[in-house]
This record gives C-alpha cells, sequence and structure tokens, in this order.
C-alpha cells in the first residue's frame, strides 16, 4: 500500500458502517479495518513505520472541544505546513487543533479552509454575581486579532449539551468585532430576555461557577469552524467579574480581576490573596517518610488578620482542593503569618522538621499529593445563597504543578531529589510557572526570592 505525495488516506474500524455513513467515492481507504477503539476520554496515538520506528507520536484530549467529544464533529490538525503547527509538541496541544467545519468530519479530504485559529476570538470576560438590573450577568467577547471578525450566527451558552441557547443574530451591530476590540451580550437584554429572537433557551450564569461556550455558526446551527470554550470559572464575589489573564508561557486562565473592565479596555490584574500558596512538598526524597514529611504552605501576605472561615457562618471553613482537607472552625492567621498542612500527623511532621510552637501544623489531609502533577486549589467560602443555601466556592488561589519542565525538574529539584517547590513572590499570580522554583525546604518560613 502506497500514498502519493500530498494525499490522505483514511483508517477505518467498520468499513460497512463507514460506508453507510459516507459517499466513498473518492476517498482513499486502506484495506481492512483495525480492531482497537478510540478512547472517548483520549488517546495515545503512534505511527510507525514496517521496522518498528517511531515516526510520529501524539495525545488528543476529549476535553479540548466539546463539539468534538461526542458532538459529531472530528479533531483537525491546523494545517501542518506553516511554522507555528509543524512543531511536533503541536499535535499535543489544543492550540494545534480544532473542529472539522462541518458534523461528522471530512475524511479523506482537506478541511483546512478557515481563516481564524484557535484563541482569535475568546470569551475574555463574565460578569457572574450582580445587582445591576440595567444589564444583568454579561458576556465579553474579544477579537484578538488585527482584522474585522463577524459573528453572526454564531451562539453563547453555558451548556455544553445545548450549544445554541443564544444566536446573535445576523444584524446585530456587535456581530461585527473590529481589530483588537471588545462586544458584551448581557442578560437582560439578550441571552435571558424571551423578546430577543435570539433568545433560543435563557439562560443567566452562575454565581457559583460554570462554564460558558462560544460557538460559530450559519442558518441556525452549528458549523464547527470555530469553538472556544472557558473552563469552569468558579465562584465571584457580588460585582466581581472574572476574566482572561495571559501568564508568562501565553497560556492563560480565568480569574478574579481587581477591576470590571467591560467593554474596551484589556482585562486588569488578577485580585492575589489574602492568603496564598507559598510552598509545596510534593514529593520527599525518601518514599518511606513521604506521607510524614509531605506539606503544603499557606501565608497570610496582608498586615491584617485573615478568618479562614466565614464569620457570619463559622462552620463554612476554607478548604483545599487536590488533598482534599476542610480547615477546622475558628482558624485565623495574623498579619505575615505562614501556617503548614500536612499530610501526615502534624506531632510527627513537626519532629520530622524541627518546626518550632509558634508555627501553627494542621493536617492530616485524606489525600496526598500527586507526584506525577496536582491542581492544589485554596478556596474560601462565600455567603451562602438565601433562597438555595448553598455556599459558593471561591478560588482564592490554585497552582497547577507539574514534575516535569518546564516546571523545576533537574538534579536537586522537587520531584523526589529533597527540595520543594517554592513561590517566588506571594504577591504575583500564583499558577505561573515563572512564579515557582525548586528551593531548600523551609516549612512555616517564608523567604521572598532575591
Amino acid at each position: 500500500y502506497s500514498l502519493a505525495a500530498g494525499d490522505y488516506t483514511v483508517l477505518v474500524k467498520d468499513q460497512a458502517a463507514f460506508a453507510a455513513r459516507y459517499n466513498t467515492s473518492g476517498i482513499n481507504i486502506v484495506p481492512g479495518s483495525y480492531t482497537g477503539y478510540l478512547d472517548n476520554g483520549g488517546e495515545e496515538i503512534v505511527l510507525r513505520d514496517a521496522l518498528g520506528a517511531e515516526i510520529h507520536d501524539f495525545d488528543f484530549r476529549d476535553s479540548w472541544f466539546v463539539i468534538t467529544d461526542g458532538g459529531g464533529y472530528s479533531l483537525n490538525k491546523l494545517d501542518p505546513d506553516t511554522a507555528s503547527n509543524v512543531a511536533p509538541d503541536s499535535w499535543d496541544s489544543q492550540s494545534g487543533w480544532r473542529p472539522s467545519s462541518v458534523v461528522n468530519g471530512t475524511p479523506g479530504a482537506d478541511d483546512t479552509g478557515y481563516t481564524l485559529q484557535p484563541e482569535d476570538v475568546v470569551i475574555s470576560e463574565v460578569m457572574t454575581h450582580t445587582d445591576e438590573p440595567l444589564y444583568g450577568d454579561w458576556i465579553e467577547i474579544w477579537n484578538r486579532t488585527g482584522a474585522p471578525v463577524y459573528i453572526g450566527g454564531w451562539f453563547l451558552s453555558d451548556s455544553e449539551n445545548d450549544l445554541r441557547k443564544y444566536e446573535i443574530a445576523a444584524g446585530d451591530p456587535r456581530a461585527t468585532i473590529l481589530p483588537d476590540s471588545y462586544v458584551v451580550f448581557d442578560s437582560v437584554n439578550d441571552f435571558r430576555n424571551p423578546g430577543d429572537l435570539g433568545c433560543r433557551v435563557e439562560f443567566g450564569l452562575s454565581e457559583h461557577g460554570e462554564d460558558v461556550y462560544l460557538t460559530s455558526g450559519a442558518g441556525g446551527e452549528l458549523t464547527g469552524e470555530y469553538s472556544t470554550e472557558q473552563e469552569n470559572f468558579g465562584a465571584a464575589e457580588n460585582g466581581v467579574t472574572l476574566g482572561m489573564y495571559i501568564k508568562s508561557d501565553a497560556s492563560d486562565d480565568f480569574v478574579r480581576l481587581l477591576t470590571v473592565t467591560k467593554e474596551g479596555a484589556n482585562n486588569n490584574d488578577p485580585i492575589i490573596g489574602p492568603v496564598v500558596i507559598s510552598e509545596i512538598m510534593y514529593n520527599v526524597q525518601d518514599p518511606v517518610a513521604d506521607s510524614d514529611a509531605e506539606y503544603i504552605e499557606l501565608t497570610n501576605l496582608t498586615g491584617s488578620t485573615v478568618y479562614l472561615y466565614d464569620p457570619n457562618n463559622s462552620t463554612n471553613t476554607w478548604q483545599i482542593k487536590g488533598v482534599n482537607y476542610v480547615l477546622p472552625q475558628g482558624v485565623t492567621l495574623s498579619a505575615n503569618e505562614t501556617i503548614l498542612v500536612t499530610r501526615g500527623d502534624p506531632a510527627t511532621f513537626r519532629t520530622i522538621y524541627g518546626i518550632p510552637g509558634s508555627i501553627d501544623i494542621y493536617g492530616p489531609y485524606p489525600g496526598a499529593l500527586d507526584n506525577g502533577g496536582e491542581k492544589v486549589t485554596l478556596i474560601q467560602p462565600g455567603a451562602p445563597d438565601p433562597i438555595t443555601f448553598e455556599v459558593p466556592e471561591i478560588r482564592i488561589d490554585r497552582v497547577n504543578y507539574d514534575d516535569d519542565a518546564p516546571w523545576p525538574d533537574y538534579p536537586g529539584g522537587p520531584d523526589g531529589e529533597g527540595q520543594s517547590l517554592t513561590r517566588k513572590v506571594l504577591a504575583n499570580y500564583g499558577n505561573d510557572i515563572d512564579n515557582w522554583k525548586a528551593d531548600t525546604p523551609s516549612p512555616g518560613v517564608f523567604t521572598p526570592d532575591p
């Protein structure tokens, strides 16, 4: 079997099922069928030559795009002939892929007739918790390119099960977003307004956190040409927006913003603190002592006392997700105080590291820090909902560390080689590789980066 230059070929699971769905005329199909299945949760795909030498190896994820995860659209590699997409690592990243332009994909044919790249048009800021009667919740969309972008016929939604809840009208002046500009859609006038013909299913944004989707469409249907999804953005206090924050490695997080920058200005910096994760010992050098010597350090970066519980509902306390630890009632941090939360018995930990009695130690936490990488999140309880009594979980700080580069990983590093993962600057954003280093463990004593 041979493949002509610039040609495509297709390997299929079931020849008869494939022929029943597609017009196979002109499609170059490899004879026979494969016996395995592509994992719906993500998969590693390896291509080898006849002698077993590896030609290509990459992983895809089901979390990249909602419409390719059971929505009927295929994953398409962005044009591999362009410089930005030719790097082998681009196959392992969402930014190197996009959904097919049509449902069921385009097997055996080119599907690169598109102009927008991933992250060209994004949901840049949302208001989810507000008493504002004029606009209510709102969603801001940012055209990051240097040319106008037309989004008439596109859809906004808060549900992956129905991406077409709100259709942006072709005649809406906001349908054309000028270069490096923003447009805003709100709940009162748009996506929760039954008088708006584009409002197919009314929806609002939950102050407890959820997802928001922007998906390309035309003629009332999804087209698959463009799809952007923000991760679950978490809870927010009344009047605080959440928005895109671009980190040192050019990736982005959705964070609580210092000020509202609705339509017309770049997002402000994230809110930092008042308490942050300042040190993580996730892989102790001696695996036998791992359960006793593993810890997370928290530091109050303010000059005031911080209550690690809701003063109006004292049973609602702060917690650390990732290790599933709920702090006990009544814990406070005085100005600039540092405390420790341990995997093992606090008394044993105090002896191992020689921690003085002036430093508070809490634990043990029921989980364990994953040596291969973990999402550690510090959660503050918000005021309970007056109707449902649900307690908002406000994400105060987070660190999605990894044991591979560019996270510190070298001889003497934090991955089982004696050092801990240490924050460089307390007041800088926590979930940024650039703000962490490998250093000598110093539980209970934060030493700022020189």
